[in-house]
C-alpha cells in the first residue's frame, strides 16, 4: 500500500540471486513499464532479500484523479493480466542476464489467526467503521416484548450467508454476499424501545462498486423498503406506536 491507497493489482517473483544484483538490473528495465499505459497508470517495483534470493513485488495503483479515478476502475477488471505478463517478461530478462532461475510466486501473506465471519474484510480488524445506511424507530412497548420479536431466543439457520444471535445484547446480526453485513439492535428508550437497523460495507474487494449498488437501490425505491414495514409490523403485533427517528448510528 502507497500513502493509504490499495493498489489495483499486486504480483510478486522470486529470482534466484542476490537481491542487490536483481536490483541493479531491475532499475535498468523498469522504466520500460511505465509508458505502457495511459495517463493513470503508477506501477511500483520492489526489491527484498528473501530464503530464494531475491523477491520482486510490482504494485500498479490508479493515479487518476476526480471522476476519472472512478473510469480507470470499471476499466481495470482485465488490467491484471496485463500487469502479470510485464512482470513475468521482467524476470525472465533479468533471469537471463544472471543465469539464475525466476519466476512467479503467489504474493506473500503474512499468516494470521481466521476471522469470525462478521469481522471487516477489507481490513482485518473488528472496527466497522460508519454504516453505509441506517433506519432507527421507537416503538413504544417494553424493551423485553420487542426484544422477543426482533431477536431469537435461539440458533438461526439462513437460508444463505450467516446469522449470529446475541440475546443478550438485544442483538442479530446478518451476513451474505459479498458485501454485506446487517446489525438490528434493540436498547431501552424512555417512550419503551429504539430498534435500530444498520447496514455495512464489509467486502474485500471492489467496495467502491457498493455505494453504486445502494445509489441503484435507492432510486427504485426498494432500498429499506422491507426494513421500515418489519418496524411497522411490530407496532402492529404489540398493539403500540411506532414512529421513526434519527438513527444514532
Amino acid at each position: 500500500m502507497e500513502d493509504g491507497i490499495q493498489p489495483l493489482v499486486q504480483f510478486a517473483a522470486v529470482v534466484e540471486a542476490p537481491a542487490p544484483e536483481v536490483s541493479a538490473l531491475l532499475h535498468e528495465d523498469a522504466p520500460a513499464l511505465d509508458p505502457r499505459h495511459g495517463w493513470w497508470y503508477r506501477g511500483r517495483l520492489d526489491v527484498t532479500p528473501s530464503d530464494r534470493g531475491a523477491l520482486v513485488t510490482y504494485r500498479v495503483y490508479n493515479g487518476a484523479s476526480g471522476l476519472r479515478r472512478w473510469l480507470v476502475r470499471l476499466a481495470a477488471f482485465n488490467f491484471g493480466k496485463t500487469a502479470r505478463l510485464e512482470l513475468d517478461a521482467l524476470v525472465r530478462r533479468i533471469s537471463r542476464r544472471l543465469g539464475r532461475p525466476g519466476y512467479l510466486v503467489d504474493w506473500p501473506r503474512p499468516a494470521r489467526a481466521p476471522r469470525p465471519f462478521w469481522r471487516k474484510r477489507n481490513t482485518g480488524t473488528d472496527e466497522l467503521g460508519p454504516p453505509v445506511w441506517a433506519i432507527a424507530a421507537v416503538v413504544e412497548a417494553p424493551v423485553d416484548a420487542v426484544t422477543d420479536l426482533v431477536v431469537p431466543a435461539g440458533p438461526v439457520t439462513a437460508a444463505y450467508g450467516r446469522v449470529e444471535v446475541d440475546r443478550a445484547g438485544r442483538r442479530i446480526i446478518t451476513e451474505g454476499n459479498w458485501w454485506y453485513r446487517g446489525e438490528t439492535t434493540v436498547a431501552p428508550h424512555e417512550d419503551g424501545a429504539v430498534v435500530v437497523h444498520c447496514i455495512y460495507n464489509v467486502a474485500a474487494n471492489w467496495r467502491w462498486m457498493v455505494p453504486l449498488l445502494l445509489w441503484r437501490e435507492r432510486r427504485a425505491g426498494r432500498l429499506g423498503g422491507g426494513v421500515a414495514d418489519g418496524l411497522r409490523g411490530l407496532g402492529e403485533r404489540l398493539g403500540c406506536a411506532v414512529r421513526f427517528v434519527e438513527s444514532p448510528g
